[in-house]
């Protein structure tokens, strides 16, 4: 138990040092208790196992999300002797990924909601369209998501459009 466990989880190294792993107070109060407990099963069994996001509960009761990474130490006739944890708390990654999921919602509401159809490329392709554009053009996004934008151009100006295109990526006009 290093000082950053200690100050992380509230727990003193007296507290848990010599404790077996699958009764640690951290995770025995913790929602993922049958988690944690199944993950350290596996460990033990196979020697390590990927490591699971869970969450913890402090001294004082509070829950934390973590990164929980294990493997186990063996003695030469192959026994279980040491388990070697490496514990982080994810707490800022589990807000940005929480703000990212409200931008992307917000987003895709404001998209949705526009007065205008709207279209998003990536290399050529079509990757999302909304709902007026589905009116628009009569296609349905599953549809066009996936196809060639410049297919539904009419061939005579296909090389106007992407000309034009291009120049308003490379900043260089704005008009339509």
């Amino acid at each position: 138990i290093n000082k950053t466990l200690e100050k992380m989880l509230g727990y003193q190294e007296n507290e848990l040092i010599g404790r077996s792993a699958l009764e640690l107070p951290t995770y025995r109060r913790s929602r993922d208790k049958e988690k944690a407990r199944s993950h350290l099963k596996k460990v033990i069994e196979k020697g390590s196992a990927e490591p699971i996001d869970m969450s913890a509960i402090t001294k004082d009761g509070k829950e934390i999300p973590i990164s929980f990474t294990a493997s186990v130490i063996k003695d030469y006739q192959g026994k279980p002797q040491t388990l070697v944890a490496v514990i982080r708390d994810i707490s800022e990654r589990k807000r940005a990924e929480e703000a990212l999921r409200d931008s992307e919602e917000l987003s895709r509401g404001m998209l949705e909601a526009a007065m205008t159809g709207i279209y998003l490329l990536q290399e050529g392709r079509l990757q999302y369209v909304n709902r007026l554009f589905e009116e628009i053009s009569g296609y349905t996004s599953d549809e066009l998501i996936g196809t060639y934008s410049l297919d539904y151009v009419h061939p005579d100006d296909r090389e106007r459009v992407r000309t034009k295109a291009i120049g308003v990526l490379k900043g260089q006009s704005s008009s339509p």
